[in-house]
C-alpha cells in the first residue's frame, strides 16, 4: 500500500503560509505577504538560500523562524514538544523546493496546514518516516543481503533494524527544520500566553486552592467529630479518602509549577539574550567588568527568585483566604477576621519598607563588588604605577556605605521576619485570652479560632519568605531591566524584495557600491563631533587604504558603514538604498567588518565555529572546504595541524590559546568566509610580522570583492 503524503506548500507561496501559520495560531503579525510568488521566483534566479529566505520572510512579517537541527534519535521527542514548526519536504535535488507547515503535535497525532488553509492529520510515526525515511533507505540499501540472510522472525528483525538504524545514524542532524514563534522583542505576555504558561499559572492556582480546602475540610470532619464525640469508622474513613485525594492533586501541581518554571525561565533567557544583542555600543562602553558580572549574575537571580517568590505569595494568600474562612466560623468572627485582614495589610507595608531597604543595602554591595573587580583586573598596573599609600584611599568610605545600609535592612529584615508569623500568633492568642476570663466559650468556636489562628500563622511565615524573595527578585530587576526593555526595540527588518537585491548582481546606482554624504556623529557626552560633514564614495571593485591619526574618527567611520552606529546625520546608501529601507540583516549582510582587535572575540567554541559564525551553522563540506582553503591562503595552516581535532578544536579562553597574530588573521577570515560585497578591515594587520602581513594582504586583495582597510599612517 503506497504511504500517505499529506499535503505541501511550494516555496512560492512559503510567505503566505507562514502568513497563515500565524493567524491560525494566535501570533501577532505586522504585516502581511503582499510579495506572493514574483519575489520568491526572483529569490530563486538570484541564489537566494532557501534557509536565509523563510527567515528573512518570517521576520519580515513579523514573527521568528528560527532553523533548529534536530538528531535521528530525537526528531520524535522533539516533534512532541514544538507547537509551530516549518518542515522542508524531502524532493529530487533540482526541484522546486516545498514544506510541511505544522500547527501542533500530540503524542500520536501531526496537525498540518494545507495549501487550501484547511487542517489535516497524521501519525506522528509515519510524519517521522517522511523526515527521517530517505537517509534510513541509504543505510538500509548498504545492507539489503545483510538482513535478508538473518533466519530471524519479523518482530526480532525490525527490532534488529531498528537499532542498526540507530546505531548508524546516531549523530545525523535532521536538516529544513524552522520552529516559528512569535519575536523575542515582543510583548513578553503574549510569548507566554503562546507558550501555555497562563494556562498552567490557572491551573496551579486552581489546584493549590482545592487541595488547601479539601486539606481544611478533612481535618474539619475529624475535628467535628472528635468534639462531639461521635468519631466513628465511617468519619475516618471519610477522611483518609480526602487525605489520597491530596496526592495525585499535589502532583499534578507540583508538575505544573514546573512548567511555569522552565517555559517563563527560558522566555526570559531569550528575550534578554536578545535585549543584550540590541544595545548600543555606546550604552556599554562606560561600564566596567563588574557591571557586566553583576547583570549576568542578577539575570539569574530575578528569574530564580520571582518564581519561587512569586510561588510562595500565592501559596501564602491562598491559606491566608482560608484562615479568613475558618476564622469567620469560630468565637469573634467578625473582629477576628477584620484583625486578620489588617495584619496582613501591615505585613504588606513592612515588606515593602524591607524592599526599600535592601535596594539601598544591594546599591552598596554592588558598588563595592564593582571597585573590587576592577581592583583585582588592574592589580598589576597599580602595584607598578599608583604609590601604595593610595591603594586603599577609598575603601572605607565603601565600607561604610555598605555597614550603614547592612544595619537599616537587618533592622527592617529582623521586624519582617519576627512580626510577620510570631506577631500574628501573639497576637491571635491574646483574641482567645477574654473568652476564657470573662465567660465560659464554645469549645468548639474556641477550637475552630485556634485552628484558623494557626492556619494564619503558616501563611505568614510562607508570606514574609515569598516576600523576601520578591524584594531580591525587584532588586534584580532594576539591574536587567535595560536589557529586557531593549529587546522591544524596533528594528529595521529586510523585505524579501530588499534580500533579493542583496543576492542579485544587478545595482539600482551603476557601478557606486556605496555613498555617504554629509555624515555627522558625536558621542554621548562629548560636545565635539567625531565625524562631520563626512563624503565617502566606494565603488565596485575598490580596494581602499583609509590611513589617519589615532582618535580621528577611522573606527567610528567603520562602525557607521557596518551598522554597528547609526549616523545622526547626512546621508548613507548601498546600492542606492539606505539602511531602513534595506533592513539590517541585509545591511550587515552585503557589508562584512573585522573591528579592531579589543572590539573582536575569539568565542570558547571550536575554531570552526569562530571561523564560520558569520556564514551559517551547521556549517556543510563546502563551507569547511572554502574555510580551509582560505585558512591556508592566510597562513593558518600550521596552527591547524597544531590542533589535535583540527577544525574541531575548542579555543577561547579556555580552550586552545591563539597568539595576537592568530587571531587577527582569523577575524580576517571570519570576514572573508562572509562573502560580502564590501569588506571593511579596521586595523587588522597591525600585529603581523612582514612575511604573514604580505601573505594575508595577497589574500584579502584576491578574496575581497570590494575592500577598505584602515591602517594607521
Amino acid at each position: 500500500m503506497e504511504k500517505y503524503i499529506p499535503k505541501t506548500w511550494p516555496l512560492l507561496r512559503l510567505e503566505e503560509g507562514i502568513e497563515a501559520l500565524a493567524r491560525r495560531t494566535g501570533m501577532a503579525l505586522t504585516k502581511t505577504a503582499t510579495t506572493l510568488g514574483k519575489t520568491t521566483a526572483d529569490a530563486k534566479q538570484s541564489n537566494v538560500p532557501s534557509r536565509q529566505w523563510v527567515e528573512t520572510a518570517a521576520r519580515y512579517l513579523g514573527v521568528e523562524a528560527e532553523p533548529v537541527d534536530v538528531s535521528y534519535p530525537d526528531v520524535k521527542a522533539y516533534l512532541r514538544k514544538v507547537c509551530s514548526l516549518l518542515v522542508r519536504a524531502h524532493g529530487e535535488p533540482n526541484a522546486e523546493e516545498h514544506f510541511f507547515i505544522v500547527i501542533k503535535v500530540t503524542r500520536s497525532q501531526v496537525y498540518l496546514l494545507t495549501p487550501d488553509h484547511q487542517e489535516e492529520s497524521m501519525a506522528l510515526e509515519a510524519f517521522c518516516d517522511l523526515l527521517c525515511g530517505p537517509y534510513e533507505k541509504l543505510v538500509l540499501a548498504e545492507s539489503t543481503a545483510v538482513f535478508d540472510a538473518l533466519t530471524l522472525k519479523p518482530k526480532e528483525k525490525d527490532l534488529v533494524i531498528k537499532n542498526y538504524l540507530k546505531e548508524r545514524l546516531g549523530s545525523l542532524m535532521i536538516p529544513g527544520l524552522w520552529t516559528v514563534r512569535v519575536q523575542p522583542g515582543s510583548s513578553f505576555v503574549a510569548q507566554m500566553k503562546q507558550a501555555g504558561i497562563f494556562r498552567a499559572i490557572v491551573g496551579y492556582v486552581g489546584l493549590y486552592a482545592m487541595q488547601y480546602f479539601l486539606f481544611l475540610f478533612s481535618w474539619g470532619i475529624i475535628g467535628l467529630g472528635a468534639l462531639q464525640g461521635s468519631l466513628n469508622f465511617g468519619w475516618l474513613m471519610a477522611w483518609a479518602i480526602l487525605l489520597l485525594t491530596l496526592v495525585p492533586l499535589t502532583m499534578w501541581s507540583s508538575w505544573l509549577a514546573s512548567i511555569i518554571a522552565i517555559g517563563t525561565g527560558s522566555l526570559m533567557k531569550r528575550r534578554l539574550l536578545a535585549g543584550a544583542l540590541k544595545l548600543n555600543p555606546d550604552e556599554t562602553r562606560h561600564q566596567g567588568l563588574g557591571q557586566f558580572l553583576s547583570r549576568v549574575i542578577e539575570s539569574e537571580n530575578m528569574e530564580t527568585l520571582t518564581l519561587s517568590g512569586g510561588f510562595l505569595s500565592v501559596v501564602a494568600l491562598i491559606e491566608i483566604v482560608g484562615s479568613v474562612v475558618v476564622l469567620s466560623f469560630g468565637s469573634s468572627g467578625l473582629w477576628t477576621t477584620l484583625l486578620l485582614i489588617t495584619w496582613t495589610l501591615f505585613i504588606l507595608y513592612v515588606g515593602y519598607r524591607y524592599c526599600q531597604k535592601r535596594y539601598l543595602w544591594t546599591q552598596s554591595r554592588l558598588e563595592a563588588t564593582h571597585d573590587l573587580l576592577e581592583k583585582i583586573v588592574g592589580h598589576k598596573t597599580r602595584v607598578i604605577q599608583e604609590a601604595q599609600k593610595n591603594w586603599y584611599e577609598h575603601d572605607d568610605v565603601i565600607l561604610e556605605n555598605y555597614g550603614g545600609a547592612s544595619r537599616g535592612m537587618d533592622r527592617m529584615a529582623a521586624l519582617l521576619f519576627v512580626s510577620a508569623a510570631r506577631g500574628w500568633l501573639v497576637v491571635g492568642m491574646l483574641i482567645l485570652v477574654p473568652l476564657f476570663v470573662f465567660g465560659s466559650p464554645d469549645m468548639m468556636q474556641a477550637a475552630i479560632t485556634l485552628g484558623g489562628i494557626l492556619l494564619g500563622y503558616r501563611a505568614f511565615k510562607k508570606l514574609s519568605q515569598g516576600m523576601t524573595h520578591m524584594a531580591d527578585a525587584f532588586i534584580a530587576w532594576q539591574q536587567v531591566k535595560e536589557l529586557f526593555h531593549a529587546a522591544c526595540r524596533e528594528e529595521t527588518n529586510s523585505s524579501p524584495s530588499m534580500l533579493v537585491s542583496i543576492y542579485s548582481h544587478d545595482t539600482q546606482n551603476g557601478d557606486v557600491l556605496l555613498r555617504g554624504q554629509d555624515l555627522f556623529y558625536a558621542y554621548q557626552r562629548r560636545s565635539d563631533p567625531v565625524l562631520d560633514k563626512c563624503d565617502i564614495t566606494i565603488t565596485r571593485g575598490e580596494k581602499i587604504l583609509f590611513e589617519g591619526t589615532s582618535g580621528s574618527g577611522k573606527s567610528t567611520l567603520a562602525s557607521v558603514l557596518t551598522g554597528i552606529r547609526d549616523p545622526l546625520g547626512g546621508v548613507l546608501l548601498f546600492q542606492g538604498l539606505d539602511r531602513y529601507t534595506l533592513g539590517v540583516d541585509a545591511w550587515r549582510q552585503a557589508i562584512a567588518s573585522a573591528p579592531q582587535f579589543h572590539e573582536n572575540h575569539v568565542l570558547t567554541a571550536t575554531f570552526a565555529f569562530n571561523l564560520l559564525m558569520g556564514r551559517q551553522w551547521p556549517p556543510t563540506p563546502a563551507d569547511f572546504e572554502k574555510a580551509h582553503e582560505i585558512c591556508q591562503e592566510l597562513g593558518l595552516s600550521d596552527v591547524l595541524s597544531r590542533m589535535p581535532a583540527g577544525f574541531l578544536q575548542m579555543v577561547g579562553e579556555t580552550g586552545w590559546q591563539l597568539s595576537h597574530g592568530e587571531r587577527s588573521r582569523l577575524y580576517v577570515a571570519r570576514a572573508l568566509l562572509q562573502e560580502a560585497k564590501l569588506v571593511i578591515l579596521d586595523e587588522s594587520f597591525a600585529a603581523l610580522d612582514p612575511e604573514n602581513l604580505k601573505q594575508c594582504i595577497d589574500c584579502v586583495l584576491k578574496r575581497a570583492e570590494t575592500l577598505l582597510v584602515i591602517a594607521h599612517p
